[in-house]
């Protein structure tokens, strides 16, 4: 299955799966595959690769971003991009070579991060494929991309990326399957958005497909969402929820669908069904993909129906009553943080490693785009800090702000202000404890 840069089940540029081939014959390999190199003016690298085995252990997906940078101080403008692969155990990948259209500019000096998806195994009518082993018998496969265009001169441009993959490659995650039992389902009333804020981890898996990807979703007041899709994150979107008669009502760009809530024996389940257009040929009629979602919460539970909506929102914010014991907040913590710079909006997913000491608190962060630095706070009053974080990288920057705890210091939040590495930063954070 495809993924690209705009939402769950959108692909980049339609090129990412390879077709599944029974396992049969040989073919010559050429060149030599690697994870970082360089084409002409431009170093390229692959990187945030994960790895899913499909439920019947037959097949893998990988999951990476692809990194290119431009060296030479002159521009690319990107026009095309050609997608082949080969394996030194069969004489069929897919589809052959395919071209798309790819209208991207690389600055000089710059970067530009591009996520695919390939996967790769033994064909379902394969009855050889369990016999021999599944997908620990499947041989290596290498996917070639080619991007072509012209630089600021206007000369003629390729570049070259090769990846290699194999059993041995990426994070393998196993992300929460979409079928099995729920616990009962719940009936929403239209003031019980604030029931279903927070943070919910799980997968979705297209009509068809094999795979459980890995996403999660942060969940805000408003009944807007940020997604984060695969593990490490190559995707990330945005959408909205609006309960309507009983359940929310999903909308993210071209894909609409239903969630319902369950809860039982502890826990709590987002699932549903949503479909959407996807253009997968250029030129051809757009066709209807439809996927399964479900999602596990992360976060505590807010009071459900028969509490006021004013009550929610009051129960949705840190406890002011009292002030956590040192130590409460010592840990490492895993959230998101959004904000505005030079007018455009902007997240990550961001990991902050905390150690408190009576009033004062001190860490370190990292986002999962290379930014990193530290951050420190002084408690000044109950569940509440001044705020200081300084950046490290990309640029040396610092801000000013302030946060608040839960009272058992599981939950953090908080906003902060100052100058980054393009100018003045409005940012806000929420982060749960691991």
């Amino acid at each position: 299955m495809n993924t690209g840069s705009k939402g769950i089940a959108r692909s980049l540029l339609a090129l990412g799966t390879v077709g599944l081939a029974t396992m049969t014959g040989c073919a010559t390999t050429p060149g030599t595959p690697a994870f970082r190199g360089t084409s002409g003016p431009v170093a390229w690298e692959v990187a945030d690769i994960g790895q899913v085995v499909s439920p019947d252990k037959q097949r893998m997906r990988w999951s990476y971003t692809v990194v290119l940078r431009e060296t030479v101080g002159s521009p690319i403008q990107f026009e095309h991009i050609e997608r082949s692969s080969y394996s030194s155990g069969t004489e069929m990948i897919g589809s052959g070579v395919r071209l798309r259209p790819f209208r991207r500019r690389l600055e000089a000096n710059s970067e530009i991060r591009l996520p695919f998806t390939e996967s790769w195994g033994w064909a379902r009518s394969s009855a050889a494929s369990t016999a021999f082993g599944g997908a620990a018998t499947i041989s290596p496969l290498t996917v070639e991309y080619r991007f072509t265009g012209a630089d600021g001169q206007a000369r003629p441009i390729t570049v070259v990326v090769r990846v290699r993959l194999d059993r041995s490659v990426g994070k393998v995650v196993k992300p929460l399957e979409t079928t099995g039992l729920l616990p009962p389902a719940q009936t929403l009333r239209n003031d019980d958005l604030a029931t279903v804020v927070g943070t919910w981890r799980g997968s979705y898996r297209a009509t068809g497909s094999e795979f459980d990807i890995p996403v999660e979703f942060a969940i805000r007041a408003d009944g807007s969402f940020e997604a984060n899709e695969n593990d490490p994150i190559t995707n990330r979107y945005r959408g909205t929820l609006q309960i309507r008669d009983g359940k929310l009502a999903y909308a993210q760009r071209d894909d609409t669908g239903t969630l319902t809530l369950y809860k039982g024996a502890g826990k709590r389940f987002l699932a549903g069904h949503v479909s959407g257009q996807r253009e997968d040929i250029a030129g051809a009629p757009p066709s209807t993909l439809s996927y399964t979602i479900r999602l596990e919460s992360v976060s505590p539970a807010i009071p459900a129906s028969g509490v006021d909506a004013q009550t929610q929102r009051a129960a949705a914010q840190p406890s002011p009553s009292t002030s956590p014991t040192p130590s409460t907040l010592t840990g490492t913590y895993k959230g998101t943080v959004a904000g505005v710079q030079q007018g455009r909006s902007y997240t990550a997913v961001v990991s902050i490693t905390l150690v408190q000491s009576g009033s004062q608190v001190s860490g370190t962060w990292f986002t999962v785009g290379g930014a990193s630095g530290t951050m420190a706070g002084t408690n000044v009053g109950p569940l509440r800090w001044d705020l200081r974080v300084d950046q490290a990288h990309p640029c040396r920057a610092s801000f000013t702000g302030t946060a608040t705890a839960s009272e058992d210091g599981s939950n953090l939040g908080g906003t902060y202000t100052g100058n980054g590495c393009a100018g003045p930063v409005n940012t806000s954070f929420t982060a749960v404890r691991q």
